[in-house]
C-alpha cells in the first residue's frame, strides 16, 4: 500500500471515528454558553484541546478559563472567591445537559 493511500485512510478514520461530530460540537457549545450566561462572556475563555481542534471522541471535559476580575493585592482571600463561585454555581447555574453537576 502506498504512503498516500495509508495517509488517506488514517485521515478518514480520524475524521469519522475520533473527531467531534456535530452532536458533540452542539453539546460543547451549549455547555460553554451556560458558563457565559452565568459568569459573563468577557470572563470565560475556552482553552485546552477543543478550541485547538485537537479534541477526540468521546469528549471527557471542556476546559474553561474563568477570569475572576481585579484582585486587591493586599487583601487577597482566594478561599472566599472560590466559595462565592461555588455558591453561584449551586444557586444559579442552568445545566443544559442531562448530567448531574456536583460542586
Amino acid at each position: 500500500m502506498k504512503k498516500d493511500r495509508i495517509n488517506s485512510l488514517i485521515r478518514t478514520f480520524v475524521k469519522e471515528k475520533l473527531s467531534p461530530n456535530s452532536e458533540d460540537r452542539q453539546f460543547v457549545s451549549n455547555i460553554y454558553q451556560s458558563f457565559n450566561d452565568l459568569l459573563g462572556v468577557n470572563n470565560c475563555v475556552q482553552i485546552g484541546s477543543y478550541p485547538r481542534f485537537t479534541a477526540i471522541r468521546p469528549l471527557h471535559d471542556l476546559d474553561i478559563l474563568y477570569i475572576m476580575g481585579d484582585w486587591q493585592r493586599q487583601n487577597v482571600e482566594p478561599q472566599n472567591y472560590l466559595n462565592n463561585l461555588a455558591n453561584q454555581f449551586r444557586k444559579d447555574y442552568k445545566n443544559p445537559t442531562s448530567y448531574t453537576l456536583k460542586v
